[in-house]
């Protein structure tokens, strides 16, 4: 009868074993899932700092030509005057002379003006060393001349006293002038080289 009553007690032991196990085992799976639980959200963190520009990306194809903007006003017309504005000075230089064999030869030249005057003007020579009239108030390295007037200022000569002449360049009349221009004349007075030149102006009147 005793050997019956061992068996029965290891089994009823193991089975405790085994029922305490899988209490254990329930419990700890318990204890995990409330580990893995997430709380809530955070605030958002601020803004970090701008971070450097990036390469420059590859030019694009040209756009569609646009339309034609509208014509401009017409501009002023270009071009000269036809005469010469009141109270406007053209300048310029003269130079001319030859070689004589005697006294008395000539030679001659003239002074034309880019600008016709509306009227001829009163024509002034003056002779290197000479005094200028009123209406010729500059000078050969500046010459200059009140309205309705040319001067022609002399600044070098040679060989020819005062024989400088001014002429219609038209004519050949001796102390006539043009309104577009005038001649000049010198003689020489002895054999040998001799000439003229300076500057001149001219104003319209």
């Amino acid at each position: 009868m005793r050997r019956l009553a061992v068996p029965v007690v290891l089994v009823m032991a193991t089975t405790l074993v085994l029922v305490g196990g899988s209490v254990a085992a329930t419990g700890s799976q318990k204890a995990t899932k409330r580990s893995d639980a997430r709380g809530p959200r955070g605030p958002r963190g601020p803004a970090g700092p701008r971070g450097p520009a990036g390469p420059r990306g590859p030019a694009g194809p040209p756009g569609a030509q646009g339309p034609a903007g509208p014509a401009g006003p017409a501009g002023s017309g270009g071009g000269l005057p036809a005469t010469l504005p009141q109270g406007t000075t053209l300048t310029g230089a003269y130079y001319f002379g030859h070689t004589a064999t005697a006294g008395g030869q000539l030679a001659l030249t003239q002074i034309s003006f880019a600008v016709p005057l509306a009227a001829a003007p009163t024509a002034h020579f003056v002779a290197k060393g000479s005094a200028p009239p009123a209406a010729c108030p500059g000078n050969v390295t500046a010459p200059t001349a009140t309205p309705g007037n040319l001067c022609i200022y002399e600044g070098v000569s040679n060989n020819v006293g005062t024989t400088q002449t001014v002429l219609d360049p038209a004519t050949g009349t001796s102390g006539a002038i043009r309104a577009f221009g005038v001649a000049l004349l010198i003689r020489s007075t002895t054999a040998g080289d001799f000439y003229s030149g300076g500057s001149w102006a001219v104003t319209g009147g």
